[in-house]
């Protein structure tokens, strides 16, 4: 468990790991000061159960507020910077999900949703979410496993190149959707479509944004240090400082040096065990 003074990262149970990366509990007492916070796009999926006060959110730069979530909603795949308040009497837990692990919980093909937001229809959701609201933090992470546990489905076939090419993402000198269409014996396209259906986002897209991904990492953990912008023009292969802006400007809507002034110390990226402040 990572601990931070407004939420705590709660790891899945062992079995559920190919399908939820972790649990997140975001909390603010009754009676205290509302607290404005950030989260990075990840183009993972996530799904919000509230206990609380409603959660008023937005994405990028849209105003404060634009969204409201009451009981449950699904959010993602997340392409730009989410934007959110714990008003007084905030408590909720997020659900983060792993490439076609949504996917397999829900079994509708992702790129059939037409919004970043949208309702939550498991079977049962009503009598869970009362059942989950009157126990305590540590209750609820054991009964949304099991629940879980009793609704996730096998890896569909048509999903398996995909996973078994994963880290493809991550070597420079592979081309990941040919190479998982060489491996697989199937087309280029097929892979794109398959990628669409159970993740939500394209080969292409997904390696724009683990490049970008890195590179906010390494501008966080240098901490009070301000990193060269041509440092990482350079080390992560951007063409030109427009190439990066552009990318940041996509994202978070932004340009690296106006995050690194006002948004690197009230961020939480995903995955990488560092929870924001609060503004």
């Amino acid at each position: 468990m990572i601990t931070d003074e407004h939420g705590n990262l709660y790891k899945s149970a062992a079995a559920l790991q190919e399908v939820i990366t972790h649990y997140y509990h975001i909390f603010n007492p009754a009676g205290s000061t509302p607290i404005r916070k950030h989260l990075s796009p990840n183009l993972e999926m996530m799904v919000v159960i509230n206990f609380g006060a409603d959660i008023p959110f937005s994405f990028g730069s849209e105003p404060p507020g634009a969204y409201q979530i009451k009981e449950a909603a699904a959010i993602g795949p997340l392409r730009k910077m989410l934007n959110y308040e714990l008003p007084p009497g905030t408590d909720a837990i997020v659900l983060n999900f792993h490439l076609n692990g949504f996917y397999r919980i829900f079994s509708t093909p992702i790129d059939q949703y037409q919004d970043v937001v949208f309702p939550v229809t498991l079977p049962y959701i009503q009598e869970l979410w009362e059942e989950l609201k009157a126990a305590d933090i540590h209750q609820r992470i054991e009964m949304l496993n099991a629940y879980l546990l009793s609704r996730v489905t096998d890896n569909d076939p048509g999903s398996g190149p995909l996973l078994a090419g994963k880290n493809y993402f991550h070597d420079p000198v592979i081309q990941p959707a040919k190479a998982i269409a060489a491996n697989a014996n199937i087309s280029e396209r097929t892979v794109q479509l398959r990628f669409q259906k159970y993740t939500g986002y394209s080969p292409k897209e997904l390696l724009r944004f683990l490049r970008f991904k890195a590179v906010v990492n390494t501008i966080i953990s240098q901490k009070e240090k301000i990193p060269d912008v041509f440092d990482l023009i350079a080390t992560f292969g951007y063409h030109d400082q427009s190439h990066l802006i552009k990318d940041f400007r996509y994202y978070l809507e932004t340009t690296p040096q106006q995050f690194i002034k006002a948004l690197k110390d009230n961020f939480f990226v995903p995955g990488s065990g560092r929870n924001a402040g609060a503004e």
